[in-house]
């Protein structure tokens, strides 16, 4: 997106501070692009990383939502427009007739738009969607468990799909807009089932697919999970450590007056 009001008014001291850095990192190429229009420069590109122990396979689902009856798609993330979440419920009921009531979306997540959010609940879904509102972090793990399929919805303005990559290390199938900064993370077909930002009934018909295709939802699990892996901390640390260790050395010769070695 463009400049805001804010950042106008710290340009001077953002500039002051990019000027003295050694090293630039971007966790995307969504985000390095971005970050190029204001501060041209060359940027690593090494990505956010996720706790892929803590969000895992093996966490215990809230057995209260657990129901045979039901598939559960879960949504996590604050409700704003941009992530998506009208379009969601917008095709909730579609997703609902096609599936003879089996569809069941949990949202968690909230903001000061909530209550107009849940007035676009059509009344045809509205037992079927369930608004959890904001839930302690440490429970996060245990919803991305008791969700079946994930669904991230935004229409752009991400820059790195950190949902996606915790609902991958928990072993969820996963559904989202195949937006730049998602396509940081997922291959569409490979480890994500992905729709046009903004066609709810694009997404509509992707979610049940996904839903009717049991094996598909194990298949996109499971390269999920390996995927996620790539994003482990220990494996992010090892490629943010040597662009710390160039920039001290760096800083160091320029105060010294040497040249690093």
């Amino acid at each position: 997106g463009g400049r805001t009001a804010m950042q106008d008014l710290f340009r001077p001291l953002l500039d002051k501070v990019v000027a003295r850095l050694d090293a630039r990192i971007a966790v995307s190429t969504t985000a390095r692009d971005t970050a190029e229009l204001y501060y041209p420069g060359h940027y690593e590109l090494i990505p956010n990383g996720v706790d892929v122990d803590r969000f895992h396979p093996l966490n215990a689902p809230f057995p209260q939502w657990r129901d045979p009856q039901f598939v559960n798609l879960l949504f996590v993330g604050r409700l704003d427009p941009r992530k998506g979440v009208s379009d969601l419920i917008a095709a909730m009921p579609e997703v609902v007739e096609r599936t003879d009531g089996r569809a069941r979306l949990l949202v968690v997540g909230d903001s000061y738009l909530r209550p107009q959010i849940e007035a676009q609940v059509a009344e045809s879904a509205r037992g079927h969607i369930h608004f959890l509102g904001h839930v302690p972090a440490a429970d996060l793990p245990r919803w991305y468990a008791t969700g079946d399929i994930f669904c991230s919805p935004a229409t752009g303005n991400e820059s790195f799909g950190i949902v996606l990559v915790e609902a991958m290390a928990t072993g969820r199938a996963l559904v989202c807009s195949d937006i730049p900064g998602y396509r940081t993370v997922v291959t569409p077909n490979e480890n994500a089932a992905c729709f046009p930002p903004g066609d709810v009934r694009a997404l509509a018909r992707t979610l049940v697919n996904l839903l009717d295709d049991p094996v598909r939802r194990g298949r996109l699990a499971e390269a999920g999970r390996q995927l996620s892996l790539d994003f482990a901390w220990p494996r992010v640390v090892d490629r943010i450590e040597p662009v710390y260790r160039e920039a001290v050395g760096h800083h160091r010769s320029a105060l010294t007056g040497h040249s690093a070695a």
